[in-house]
């Protein structure tokens, strides 16, 4: 399927993705396509909110030709309804981890044995530390939620600040949350859930709780006294000015 061509008689096809920030990236990634395939010419079309927007699209049967989208629950929905191509047998996944294949196919499919979609990319949820401040106050890198906890608390009683926080936009409290549950829920939770035998309202209240008890170690705004704190572009270019910040926000939080 494509969108049509243009007047010079290439064949048109829009790049649907979601991530502003990456706009200038894949323009790159684009005019190198476009210089190996002369008669093809792409059109980027790049919208915040994608699960809404491709959803709507859907409705009026109206596809992009190719796209970028989260590996969540919605693209499991998607994939169940049959809306993506099957790549099982192309080449190009033999170039990906399968374990992460794996993972997309768990999401969802259109049909046994299946692949919706290529990985591209894939985070590592972790906490990034200033280990010069840890090495100044003597203070070992944690590996426990609790002895977060301790250190986070050991950097405040000694004026540092312990937790960075970036929750201005609230996509960025995800990383935190999503390994905080990784690690309380029971690994057969969403086995249980799918069988009704327990909810989210029964499992999540920990984590909830571990998530404010994070973030009530992050900096006030003077003004609201809240903690929404900075967007995600102040976290990298804080770090070298002395804050322990604790928490990631995947491979974009690299400095």
């Amino acid at each position: 399927m494509w969108r049509g061509w243009v007047s010079d008689g290439r064949v048109e096809l829009e790049f649907f993705q979601f991530k502003p920030e990456a706009i200038q990236a894949f323009d790159e990634v684009i005019a190198g396509f476009e210089a190996e395939n002369p008669g093809i010419h792409v059109v980027q079309n790049a919208v915040p909110d994608a699960g809404t927007a491709i959803r709507t699209r859907l409705v009026r049967n109206d596809v992009p030709d190719v796209m970028t989208l989260n590996g969540d629950f919605s693209f499991g929905e998607l994939s169940g309804a049959g809306v993506f191509y099957d790549f099982a047998d192309e080449p190009v996944l033999d170039e990906v981890n399968p374990a992460i294949v794996e993972i997309l196919q768990n999401l969802g499919t259109g049909g046994e044995g299946e692949v919706n979609g290529v990985p591209f990319a894939n985070n590592a949820s972790g906490v990034i530390y200033n280990m010069d401040l840890f090495a100044e106050h003597g203070v070992e890198p944690p590996t426990t939620f609790d002895e977060m906890v301790a250190a986070a608390e050991t950097f405040q009683a000694e004026g540092v600040l312990p937790i960075y926080g970036t929750l201005k936009d609230q996509w960025t409290s995800l990383p935190a949350w999503n390994s905080i549950s990784a690690n309380v829920m029971p690994s057969d939770f969403f086995d249980r859930l799918r069988a009704e035998e327990t909810s989210f309202a029964e499992v999540y209240p920990a984590v909830a709780e571990r998530l404010l008890t994070l973030f009530s170690f992050a900096q006030e705004d003077k003004l609201s006294r809240d903690r929404i704190g900075q967007g995600p572009g102040a976290g990298p270019v804080s770090r070298p000015a002395g804050c322990a910040r604790a928490g990631s926000v995947g491979p974009c939080s690299r400095p």
